[in-house]
């Protein structure tokens, strides 16, 4: 059985097996392949954020041992280590004018690789810049001082934070 076909029909029916095939294609590879592409990619930047935390924990850690922590272990005690952290800390509260609301040490302590870390909870109210500010002060600290978690949440009044942090102590 042949169909004859006229010269416009045949173009109508080219260009139908042709968006035919472009809504197949669409819907069956592109779009599905595109938004798998996108989770991965999203995905890849969870995890280059996770490593680059990561490298910069190792790259403090490696400062730390720089000085043997055997001679520092030696000469300070968890006791005296607490106390001097603390001392560093109340400082830069003080400095910066924090409304400092408790500081409480934690009593046990955590090894990590060569490393022993005491846990100490802040808790303080203060405005964004002044929590920056102190942020950039622990940094410079000479005994290193990480910031393990932090959670925000609006104060009494306009414009400023309560800020509760847990800090821990590397010696």
């Amino acid at each position: 059985m042949k169909f004859k076909l006229s010269e416009r029909e045949r173009w109508l029916l080219l260009i139908t097996i042709l968006v035919g095939a472009f809504y197949i294609f669409y819907s069956f590879l592109f779009t599905p392949l595109s938004s798998e592409t996108a989770s991965l990619s999203q995905k890849l930047n969870s995890l280059k954020l996770d490593l680059r935390v990561s490298e910069e924990k190792a790259q403090l850690l490696q400062n730390l041992e720089i000085t043997p922590l055997e001679r520092l272990r030696a000469k300070k005690g968890k006791e005296e280590q607490v106390i001097e952290a603390l001392t560093y800390i109340s400082r830069e509260v003080s400095k910066l004018k924090l409304n400092l609301l408790s500081i409480r040490p934690r009593l046990q302590e955590r090894v990590v690789d060569s490393a022993k870390a005491i846990y100490i909870d802040l808790t303080f109210v203060s405005k964004y810049n002044d929590i920056y500010k102190f942020m950039q002060a622990l940094e410079k600290l000479p005994i290193l001082i990480l910031v393990d978690s932090m959670s925000m949440s609006k104060g009494a009044e306009a414009r400023e934070l309560n800020i509760s942090l847990v800090l821990s102590v590397y010696y």
